[in-house]
């Protein structure tokens, strides 16, 4: 019995309902939301699908239940790499890049924040901060400005955009 689409629907169960590592699978919430719609093959197959996870290191047993790992955060978030970056930059863009406008931290934060995983989340500040350091952006006051660079980034970046849809 092939397991492949019990296991990718509990990934993809896990990674919306942004569970962190150490977080136990909701049973529950999964069967009601997911596999009383699957085909009764499926639904058999929902038993061997989490042993294999657990094979794969992907959750654990611990207490009766599935637990997420950290290999198996890795595997459902993928890394975010410049992610803070591209929307930071994206917002700029769709607004003209203007230095002089500032985008407020917090409502960035808001507006964003509960589309984004878990990982997108975590790396935020460490994102800004970076973004400082490159000399891209300045914080002031609880907004982000772009600096003379990171207006040269956003407009080579609209070069570049415009390019590849030529």
């Amino acid at each position: 019995m092939s397991t492949t689409f019990a296991k990718k629907g509990t990934l993809d169960f896990l990674a919306k309902d942004n569970t962190v590592v150490g977080q136990p699978l909701n049973l529950n919430a999964l069967f009601h939301s997911r596999i009383i719609f699957w085909d009764p093959i499926q639904q058999a197959s929902v038993e061997a699908a989490l042993d294999e996870l657990v094979d794969d290191h992907v959750l654990k047993r611990q207490d009766q239940k599935y637990v997420l790992t950290k290999a198996g955060f890795d595997q459902i978030y993928p890394p975010v790499n410049d992610f803070i970056k591209s929307t930071i930059l994206d917002w700029f863009l769709s607004r003209g890049v203007k230095a002089e406008e500032g985008l407020d931290i917090h409502t960035l934060y808001l507006h964003h924040t509960l589309m984004w995983t878990p990982r997108q989340n975590k790396s935020f500040r460490p994102g800004l901060e970076k973004m400082v350091n490159d000399g891209l952006i300045e914080l002031k006051s609880g907004n982000i400005f772009l600096t003379q660079k990171g207006v040269e980034t956003c407009k080579a970046s609209q070069r570049e955009s415009a390019h590849d849809d030529h």
